[in-house]
């Protein structure tokens, strides 16, 4: 299929979204930085300021970044306060798109806070086993541990009954509150 020029949106690299099985059409598509260090952007949100030039990149993966409107990348970063944030930039094609007219769609880039069970979450799948350890410490290998601890009556009374009230072992219950 032979492609179609449209007119260019003000300030925008853009392509449109291609209809199912119609090829694509290209005005000037700006793929991502996969990986790259040195890509600047800052945002706030909630009133708190995300600089990926301040923080520290902690982890980062892409799609493979061969200029194709699918293209993405992901950078993991924390803040000088200990706070998780995402910096992703991608294609026409990518969740990262962003709309730049009437059915136009070109690169587009954000940051997204992350809690830090979702910042494990994505270290898992873009780090090694040694960077991820350096990052987030040792990780367990399935062993247990026997903990002895003293709690008021009361608060042991409602452990157990939670526990019972979830079909599960106490230590279970103690474990899915951490």
């Amino acid at each position: 299929m032979r492609a179609q020029l449209m007119e260019r949106p003000p300030r925008c690299n853009a392509a449109r979204r291609p209809a199912e099985g119609r090829s694509h059409d290209i005005l000037n598509h700006r793929p991502p930085h996969a990986g790259r260090k040195g890509k600047i952007m800052k945002k706030i949100i909630n009133g708190k300021l995300y600089d990926t030039e301040t923080a520290k990149l902690i982890a980062s993966r892409s799609s493979g970044g061969s200029g194709s409107f699918s293209d993405w990348s992901e950078c993991l970063y924390k803040k000088r306060t200990g706070e998780y944030f995402l910096h992703g930039e991608g294609g026409p094609m990518t969740k990262y798109s962003r709309q730049c007219g009437d059915n136009s769609w070109g690169w587009g880039e954000r940051i997204t806070p992350l809690s830090y069970d979702e910042a494990v979450e994505f270290a898992e799948k873009a780090m090694t086993a040694d960077e991820y350890m350096a990052e987030f410490g040792p990780v367990s290998e399935g062993e247990r541990v026997t903990l002895s601890v003293s709690l008021d009556a009361a608060v042991a009374d409602r452990i157990r009954k939670a526990a019972a009230a979830a079909g599960i072992s106490v230590s279970e219950c103690i474990a899915s509150k951490f």
